[in-house]
């Protein structure tokens, strides 16, 4: 692998935390797993605990590209997670296919990706976690938690934070019934990932810097979002990140 082993645990962890919440035994190292596109089914969502790393048969990144672009799936958060070592590229993604006319923010299949390295530079491998619904909102219209996420104890995380303008952005829901939230402040960038069983309780929680909608978003998918034009909510072109 090109990767360190330090990184490597760090992402094969990450890339099973979210699902294996509160699962017994569960050990995110042995059962994460590096894979080849050729031994993926893409007509169907891609499993949790996969990863894909830099070889002779592609970079890791072009195969996440090919992998996400079969399923369908949009970049809606990019951020960085602080480690040990620095930081390590946190992003969601969601195909933004309405499954619910009565819920118009709840969206099917996404994924959480992992990188071996920060948001700003390509990384050697990428590990990923499935999301079996996804819920999407624009942080900075939001004034309460929305009410799939008020349960238990990551209710009263989610609306602690928006006393501290860290707003809820994103959310998931693993095929095990764990939740997911991603939050974070419009204006510092800064927020935090809370994960939480189907009871909302037991949270597990880590930081999160640089966070942002993609600037890849289309303007359709900026619209279902219900995000304002690109030109209108960027900051100055010089300071954008590249991503």
């Amino acid at each position: 692998m090109t990767s360190s082993s330090n990184v490597r645990r760090f992402m094969a962890a990450a890339a099973l935390a979210l699902p294996l919440v509160f699962a017994a035994n569960a050990n995110a190292e042995s059962k994460a797993r590096d894979v080849e596109l050729a031994q993926l089914d893409l007509s169907k969502p891609l499993p949790s605990g996969i990863c894909f790393e830099d070889n002779a048969k592609g970079t890791a990144a072009s195969k996440l590209i090919t992998a996400m672009r079969a399923r369908n799936q949009n970049s809606v958060i990019i951020a960085d997670k602080y480690t040990p070592t620095g930081q390590a590229l946190d992003m969601y993604t969601s195909n933004l296919i309405q499954v619910r006319s009565d819920a118009p923010n709840l969206f099917g299949e996404g994924y959480h990706v992992v990188g071996s390295h920060p948001s700003n530079a390509a990384s050697t491998g990428y590990c990923l976690s499935a999301l079996q619904r996804t819920y999407v909102v624009y942080n900075d219209s939001v004034q309460t938690v929305p009410k799939a996420f008020e349960k238990g104890e990551l209710g009263k995380a989610l609306a602690n934070g928006l006393k501290h303008e860290e707003k809820f952005a994103f959310g998931g829901l693993t095929d095990l019934g764990t939740f997911m939230a991603v939050t974070f402040n419009s204006k510092t960038k800064d927020g935090g990932v809370l994960m939480a069983d189907g009871g909302g309780n037991g949270i597990m929680f880590y930081t999160i810097g640089n966070s942002g909608y993609s600037a890849n978003l289309s303007a359709s998918a900026r619209s279902i979002i219900g995000l304002p034009p690109l030109a209108q909510a960027a900051p100055p072109a010089a300071t954008l990140p590249q991503r």
